[in-house]
């Protein structure tokens, strides 16, 4: 299945971004390593091109339930990872 390393590379991305967040630094050195090195890590652009073919191959079930899976596991992976960062700032 093509779109494993998207959902494991945009997941552990994911859960870099909230535990940055978290941490105690300044905006600037949030934006950076938030935006360069969370954002150089996912793979957005791919994880499209991907649903695009599984579209095009007639999977459009299938990336629509990836698509919202990706996007729901992000979404609760970014709170852990916040979440941790608190509890590391403590």
């Amino acid at each position: 299945w093509y779109l494993n390393d998207d959902l494991t590379a945009n997941l552990i991305g994911a859960f870099f971004v909230g535990f940055l967040y978290a941490l105690n630094f300044s905006y600037r050195f949030k934006l950076i390593f938030i935006l360069g090195f969370c954002g150089s890590l996912t793979s957005f652009s791919s994880w499209m091109v991907n649903s695009v073919m599984m579209i095009r191959e007639g999977q459009i079930f299938e990336a629509f339930l990836i698509s919202l899976n990706m996007i729901l596991m992000g979404i609760i992976l970014v709170y852990l990872g916040y979440l941790t960062g608190k509890r590391l700032c403590r």
